[in-house]
């Protein structure tokens, strides 16, 4: 019996013939790099962490001395009791340099959150280009599929019309049964039924083509056949599977990015609206006629101020156990991730296996197929066989074979999404 991926080899390249491909023909690796640069999601999921690296820069800020710079200028007149009221052209020119001393982790809280949910934004890009890497191979696999089969359908059709017409001028001449050409012309009708459904197909397949690459091609003849992933990348057995995907799978590291900022985050909130706020502050004062005083004076001064800001109806704590709650819900959407990627790389395990078994089976019925029908062309040259017993093989050979190519085509598919779910797909290991 043919292995299963001797199976996927042959029935893929033989949609494109035995010869190599023409230098214009372009393969999945050739196309992808080119749509990754254009392609919506992936360019938002790049922009959102560049957004998140720019929000962890300006948390790191908190740490950095902040410089306040004031002037201000005008007409400044005193009235004393008993004195002359003087009025003065005045300015007054402030610097206040103030570094955070401690906030009682409120910000050390705020940077490893943004630090975390930088991380989170890294690996939805990632999950981005898993997602657009297995929905490309799907739609190039799908497509050659599509128009194999409609080739299938269009050999069946021609051949039972051809059959059909022979058998008509046999009857014309008196040597044929019209019966065998009604039950001929139905099993016509039945191939073109096929062949409209391939049709149809193929057209479905070119449009999501088109929704992934942007372009659809005018011949799959320029496009490079697939032999599915490399030898030794898919796992041996489904707990491999599992360890790696929840070990890497993109999907879940972004929940536990987004678990693990919600927790820094309450430290932040209870540093920052329980406890007070130490600063060191370095003032430098340049007056002239201020309060009175006409001249130029300078006044400077380096102190630590502690602030403690406390709301009355005691909302800190309203505050504290929002984020706590809200660590809570995110720890529990990261339980429900792990739950959500161990079913998906089970299914997309017995996906495989089942798709690898069905081609097994496909592939030996049209070995089987075409071993019937040599034999009912030898029998039909001795006269043992009706038109209908020969139709009917010639059908099931052409049948069958658009099957096990389906079935080939489905291995290789459900190959990359079992590896796509385990966080493992990449554009090197695909052959």
């Amino acid at each position: 019996m043919i292995g299963v991926r001797t199976v996927s080899v042959l029935m893929v390249a033989g949609a494109l013939g035995a010869v190599a491909p023409a230098a214009w023909a372009q393969s999945i690796q050739e196309l992808l790099p080119q749509v990754e640069k254009t392609y919506d999601k992936v360019v938002a999921a790049d922009a959102r962490v560049e957004a998140a690296r720019n929000r962890a820069r300006e948390t790191l800020g908190s740490w950095f001395p902040t410089l306040t710079l004031e002037g201000t200028g005008g007409v400044e007149h005193n009235q004393r009791p008993s004195m002359s009221d003087p009025t003065y052209q005045a300015w007054q020119m402030d610097a206040v340099l103030t570094q955070l001393l401690w906030d009682f982790g409120g910000s050390n809280g705020r940077i490893e959150a943004q630090r975390l949910l930088l991380e989170g934004a890294r690996a939805e890009a990632q999950s981005s280009r898993l997602t657009l890497m297995q929905d490309a191979v799907s739609a190039y696999v799908t497509l050659m599929r599509a128009e194999r089969i409609l080739d299938y359908a269009r050999q069946s059709e021609e051949n039972i019309r051809r059959q059909t017409g022979l058998e008509q001028a046999r009857v014309d001449r008196g040597s044929g049964l019209s019966t065998d050409v009604l039950q001929a012309k139905t099993q016509l009708a039945g191939a073109e039924a096929r062949r409209v459904q391939a049709e149809g197909s193929v057209q479905i397949a070119r449009n999501r083509f088109k929704a992934v690459f942007g372009f659809v091609p005018d011949d799959t003849a320029s496009l490079v056949a697939l032999k599915g992933p490399k030898d030794g990348v898919l796992p041996d057995s489904l707990d491999n599977a599992l360890a790696i995907a929840l070990d890497k799978s993109p999907v879940l590291k972004v929940q536990e990015a987004t678990a693990a900022a919600q927790q820094a985050m309450t430290g932040s909130v209870r540093g920052e609206r329980l406890f007070p706020r130490v600063d060191l502050v370095a003032a430098n004062s340049l007056k002239h006629n201020v309060d009175s005083l006409k001249g130029e004076k300078m006044e400077t001064s380096v102190k630590v101020r502690a602030t403690w800001t406390i709301n009355l109806g005691l909302t800190a704590f309203n505050s504290l156990r929002a984020a706590e709650a809200e660590a809570q819900s995110a720890g529990h959407t990261e339980a429900d991730t792990r739950i959500t990627v161990e079913e998906r790389v089970r299914n997309a395990w017995q996906r495989l296996e089942t798709s690898r078994a069905n081609a097994r089976i496909l592939a030996n019925q049209a070995n089987i197929a075409g071993e019937f029908l040599d034999l009912a062309r030898r029998e039909r040259q001795l006269g043992q066989r009706s038109l209908i017993d020969l139709l009917s093989g010639e059908t099931a050979l052409f049948n069958a074979q658009a099957d096990a190519y389906a079935a080939s085509a489905d291995v290789i598919i459900a190959s990359f999404a079992l590896m796509a779910n385990m966080g493992e797909l990449d554009l090197s290991q695909i052959e």
